[in-house]
């Protein structure tokens, strides 16, 4: 049988654009019909899905999931019928994990037990921080009220619920960051994503001078304290960015990291499958012609060579805690890397490379050396 496959459906309607988002998502304004965009975005789904059920076979699918935008936004029917086209054209395993990201504003408990109802078994919410300066700052629709009310009577989801929390933000400082921690250690969910808040692309946020936000030492103080504390309070740190409770790791995300086959669906998403990645037009009207002139939304494809794809399961695989097999680096590499500046930066031992704890911070630096114009 096959190796498996991971399907990623992006979903690019939001509510509102946040302050620090710089991605191509549809927003309505109140007085649009919505149902052409929704109903057109469906369709073009569903028949990509179709077109590469075709391709490959029906071959297993291990994980879903839904990210946007606010997947939330589309409402359970909707979800439900996406959940539908992607058992039609794939055999999904017996113990498949299907995430749904979730914003806080729409968590209520009817539309939580109508995801399980559909299957779904993982929620991330999008919790960002519960400072609510912080979030009026960001133009998050819900406060930190909300959210903790959400996550305190969400169900039980037996892949986890996961939530998400960001460093930089505008206010955000120690007292306000421990609190974050206090909070999340009282809800007690099984993963916790971290973020750190992007500022290499213009965003709305960018005009916002008058609030102050962490520089980035401080940034990288917040950081440690992130990983203090929740490692103090039993989770895993599996990943740079990523904690988990034991057993409860994101399976999706770990095909990225592993170099797994996964497939992109939808505007804006990124598949890769064997050598060959895709990228789909990141415009929904356009995604949406896209497949329906050629069954798919693709505006890129690449094959990489054998030695790109070594680079990018080098460069994925550090970011994991098990780290890569050295049999995977040039003995170049292995006499580099154990030299400084490198040498404070890995850990090198029993077969495996691994990022420190101080590598995880300045991975970056690590990562450039394995990327080259092949």
């Amino acid at each position: 049988m096959s190796e498996p496959l991971a399907v990623y459906i992006h979903v690019p309607f939001c509510g509102q654009r946040c302050a620090y988002c710089h991605f191509d998502i549809k927003v309505f304004h109140p007085r649009t019909d919505r149902a052409p965009f929704i109903r057109r975005y469906l369709q073009a789904v569903t028949r990509e899905l179709q077109t590469y059920a075709g391709r490959y076979g029906r071959r297993p699918v291990s994980s879903v999931f839904f990210g946007g935008g606010t997947p939330s936004r589309l409402g359970a029917t909707h979800l439900g019928g996406l959940m539908t086209a992607v058992r039609r054209a794939f055999n999904l395993t017996g113990d498949c994990e299907i995430s749904v990201e979730v914003n806080p504003e729409d968590g209520d408990p009817v539309f939580l037990q109508a995801l399980r109802d559909m299957g779904v078994n993982r929620v991330s919410f999008g919790v960002q921080t519960f400072h609510d300066a912080s979030l009026e700052a960001i133009k998050r629709p819900h406060d930190g009220a909300r959210a903790m009310a959400v996550l305190k009577s969400a169900p039980r989801f037996s892949k986890g619920v996961s939530l998400d929390l960001i460093l930089g933000l505008p206010f955000q400082t120690t007292a306000t960051l421990r609190r974050d921690l206090d909070l999340i250690q009282a809800i007690a969910p099984q993963h916790v994503a971290l973020y750190m808040l992007e500022t290499d692309l213009p965003t709305p946020l960018d005009k916002l001078t008058e609030a102050p936000r962490p520089d980035e030492d401080t940034q990288a103080d917040f950081y440690d304290m992130v990983c203090e504390r929740l490692g103090a309070a039993g989770f895993e740190h599996y990943e740079i960015s990523n904690f988990c409770k034991p057993g409860f790791a994101c399976r999706h995300n770990l095909v990225y990291w592993q170099r797994g086959d996964y497939l992109g669906i939808g505007p804006a998403a990124h598949g890769q499958v064997g050598a060959t990645a895709t990228a789909n037009h990141p415009r929904l009207a356009d995604y949406c012609r896209l497949v329906e002139e050629q069954g798919r939304g693709v505006i890129s494809e690449e094959h990489w060579t054998a030695e790109r794809l070594r680079q990018e399961r080098i460069i994925q695989g550090l970011r994991l805690s098990a780290g890569v097999e050295t049999d995977l680096l040039t003995v170049e590499e292995v006499a580099l890397l154990s030299h400084e500046p490198y040498r404070n930066l890995l850990v090198i031992g029993g077969g495996r490379l691994r990022l420190s704890a101080r590598g995880r911070l300045l991975a970056n630096e690590i990562f450039s050396l394995f990327i080259g114009n092949v």
